[in-house]
């Protein structure tokens, strides 16, 4: 190929919020004269939603067949034009070297944030397109991910413990042994990736059988929204009208992203309190958009030794930010960017996992709650060296 096309942005990490200017350059080095048409820059956002369902309907016969769902919405797309020829010329010629090119955009505000889910997503990206004459375009890509703040200590009642109890019999029909009770309590709402929430945990049981083990998880559920053959709804909003409901689809996911297990063995007839410590990994924060929404749960799952109906579960709402609530006590350290560890994770039954996979970055706090003492380096003061030899100079 007889040039090079390369993106530069000026954030080297490409993380980037609402509201923030978008700046870089492209570099196009040529090894001879090539003719040109145009060289175009687009900055574009699109959320995109998409699966299969089986159905089946009176004119074909009870057999059942695929159909598609899908939509699309546009959060941001802007293009400009960094050469093109001379007025009057349809194209014209460019010569050896290395030309560079600036742009500049502006993102929008109030934008959802970068997502990679199994059955939709959410890009933002940079696309350079070379436009020759009888020639095939070269494009060339560069993503970016968009992190909207998300400021715990602006949100109502973000502080306040929060508590659930769920009760059971375990065994079934000819097998019953009797009711399990569990209440887990967690003493705030919001929580920050890297921050570890402290999960207390009453058991009490009243069966005739052994409580093995407890585990405590952390829940990413994600719902989108699709309409029958992509027809539907608002392509740029995605907001929904009474015409198009009856056409529309949702899809649910949930994803374990953290566990942790504790053994229990807990004997019959008797009652449990303990605390168990779950780290937040480096996650996206919850979100809700036109297509795609992302809230977080966490839970704590019992497993009694016996056949049938032998687990219980008790779950509670929380909140993922990025700037964590304030407290005098704890010190949140810096935070960094990370990338999403639980990409690999996800199942392939999505007709998109064929797609290419990105991994988005998000704020992450992996010193939060941390002293800084252990960051200073070692005192020497104390420190013994051996003694030195004095040299003979005689021979």
């Amino acid at each position: 190929m007889p040039y090079n096309l390369s993106i530069s942005l000026a954030n080297w990490e490409y993380v980037y919020e609402p509201g923030q200017e978008l700046e870089g350059f492209v570099s196009f080095e040529l090894r001879e004269t090539i003719k040109v048409k145009a060289i175009k820059v687009q900055a574009e956002g699109l959320a995109t939603t998409k699966w299969l369902l089986s159905e089946s309907s009176k004119s074909s016969h009870g057999r059942s067949r695929e159909v598609s769902y899908s939509a699309k919405v546009s959060y941001m797309n802007e293009e400009q034009i960094l050469w093109k020829p001379s007025e009057g010329h349809a194209k014209s010629s460019i010569f050896p070297g290395i030309h560079v090119f600036p742009f500049k955009f502006s993102i929008p505000k109030d934008i959802p944030p970068s997502f990679e889910g199994d059955h939709g997503k959410i890009r933002y990206v940079i696309r350079v397109t070379v436009e020759r004459p009888w020639k095939t375009n070269r494009t060339l890509l560069k993503y970016v991910y968009i992190v909207p703040p998300k400021n715990l200590n602006l949100l109502q009642n973000i502080t306040n413990e929060t508590m659930s109890l769920k009760s059971k019999k375990v065994g079934f029909f000819l097998f019953r042994y009797g009711r399990v009770n569990l209440r887990i309590r967690i003493p705030k709402k919001g929580y920050v990736p890297g921050e570890t929430i402290c999960v207390e945990m009453e058991i009490e049981n009243h069966s005739s059988r052994q409580v093995l083990k407890a585990e405590c998880y952390l829940i990413q559920q994600c719902r989108f929204l699709a309409y029958r053959y992509g027809m539907g709804g608002n392509s740029m909003t995605g907001i929904e009208n009474e015409e198009t409901d009856i056409d529309s689809s949702r899809k649910r996911d949930e994803t374990k992203i953290a566990t942790c297990l504790q053994d229990l063995n807990l004997s019959p007839r008797s009652n449990y309190n303990s605390k168990l410590r779950l780290t937040i990994p480096c996650c996206c924060p919850n979100f809700d958009s036109s297509l795609i929404h992302v809230d977080y749960f966490i839970g704590v799952k019992l497993h009694v030794k016996c056949r049938f109906r032998n687990s219980l579960k008790a779950e509670c709402p929380i909140i993922i930010g990025s700037v964590p609530i304030n407290d005098e006590t704890i010190d949140p350290r810096t935070p960094t960017f990370g990338e999403v560890t639980v990409f690999s994770q996800l199942t392939q039954r999505s007709i998109m996992s064929v797609d290419e996979k990105i991994t988005p970055k998000y704020v992450f706090y992996p010193k939060f709650g941390k002293s800084r003492e252990l960051d200073k380096p070692p005192s020497l003061d104390g420190l013994q060296l051996p003694p030195i030899d004095d040299e003979d100079d005689s021979f």
